[in-house]
């Protein structure tokens, strides 16, 4: 007869059989993409058709200096000025971004409107606050940090010259990746994203979500869809509506924006909070929803549910270390020790992904495979107790980076 002591244990052996296999299959499925993406070649740009109206809102809260720094690339980018305006969303407390986009449109050769928010609910009520009064054709998103190059809005508002793309989704880098060892990890992982993950997924047909700044959407496909959805992942739950609804999200490598990863501890654990548990809030909304629609359905699913297998990959490494710390006779070892030993060999084959897509590369690079490791465990880490969050129904509160 088992014991109660025995019970936890007998649960935790049962979670790695289950672990090893999700994260085997979760593997397994990544690979064909890992090498698209490594293997993308560079396209060569094509002008856009036509130039329609394009609507850039920025929200901003306590980033005086950073958007008046967005503002001066705008004004210098190669799109028509007649066929551009700016919204400024100011949920400020003392109103600096207000100020300084009021001071700043007294010269602008691009018109520019400014919305105070007295009352800030976060990123998706200041997006649709502003989509009230956009009248692009077009509608771009751009958080504050950002600085795009001259020519991303060109390439991205020439993707729209095919009807069938509702959204566009173009590439960002790192900013500040000399800034600290979080932010040159974090530049890092970025850079995995957008130029060998979603680089291999568009290669291969599969999902494209849209990711929160650097973003250009039909206006009215956008208010046809009620604007930004009030969650933690609007930008994840607005791509997984648009693609459940027949409409295309189109990933453009070649609309580059730099933006500001996060520099400290803290500022990714904010970061990551909220965007693991609301990719898991979206997940847990739409996998149902898109599984049977093909191949980027699920590919939809699984790229979302992401944040789940992060947790089981937290959980499993727990569940190793408690079985070597207090033995018991109804042990799986062997499944417990395969978790870990997948986990470390995943891991190693993204490291050198990103080691690999460093060019010209160095063996240096290689010196930063440690710091992945720990960085990876850490954000395994958040997801956990993002699941936690939502098992206990814990509010849920749209917090702000710190930068």
């Amino acid at each position: 007869m088992l014991s109660l002591l025995e019970v936890p244990f007998l649960l935790l052996d049962a979670l790695s059989v289950f672990a090893l296999f999700a994260i085997l299959a979760w593997t397994l499925y990544h690979i064909p993409i890992l090498l698209a993406g490594l293997t993308a070649k560079e396209e060569q740009p094509q002008p856009p058709r036509s130039y329609p109206k394009l609507s850039v809102i920025i929200p901003v809260k306590d980033e005086g200096d950073r958007l008046r720094r967005l503002l001066e690339a705008l004004f210098a980018a190669d799109y028509p000025r007649e066929k551009l305006e700016v919204i400024v969303v100011d949920g400020s407390g003392d109103g600096a971004g207000e100020a300084i986009a009021r001071e700043l449109a007294a010269s602008s050769p691009v018109p520019i409107k400014v919305l105070r928010e007295l009352n800030p609910r976060g990123k998706p009520a200041a997006l649709n606050a502003a989509l009230a009064c956009a009248a692009g054709e077009v509608v771009a998103v751009f958080d504050a940090d950002s600085v795009p190059e001259r020519d991303a809005l060109l390439r991205a508002v020439s993707r729209f010259s095919d009807p069938s793309v509702a959204a566009v989704q173009g590439s960002t880098e790192a900013l500040n990746s000399s800034e600290s060892i979080v932010a040159r990890v974090a530049s890092k992982e970025e850079k995995a994203w957008f130029q060998v993950l979603l680089r291999g997924r568009r290669r291969l047909n599969l999902f494209t979500p849209l990711t929160g700044s650097c973003q250009f959407l039909r206006a009215d496909v956008l208010r046809a869809l009620g604007g930004w959805p009030s969650r933690l992942a609007e930008d994840l739950e607005l791509s997984l509506e648009l693609f459940k609804r027949g409409y295309r999200v189109e990933y453009a490598p070649d609309a580059v924006s730099r933006q500001e990863v996060p520099k400290t501890l803290r500022s990714l654990l904010v970061q990551r909070s909220r965007w693991y548990r609301g990719y898991m809030e979206a997940a847990l909304k739409y996998s149902a929803q898109v599984l049977l629609k093909g191949r980027r359905g699920v590919d939809a699913a699984v790229l979302s549910s992401g944040p789940y297998l992060m947790a089981l990959c937290f959980l499993s490494v727990v569940a190793w270390l408690l079985s070597l710390i207090v033995p018991h006779q109804n042990s799986f070892s062997a499944p417990l020790t395969a978790v870990v030993a997948l986990n470390v060999a995943s891991l190693l084959s993204v490291s050198l992904a990103l080691s690999l897509s460093e060019k010209p590369f160095r063996l240096r690079n290689l010196a930063w495979i440690p710091f992945i490791y720990l960085y990876w465990f850490t954000l395994t880490a958040v997801s956990f107790f993002s699941l936690l969050e939502i098992l206990t129904a814990r509010p849920r509160v749209w917090r702000r980076t710190p930068k």
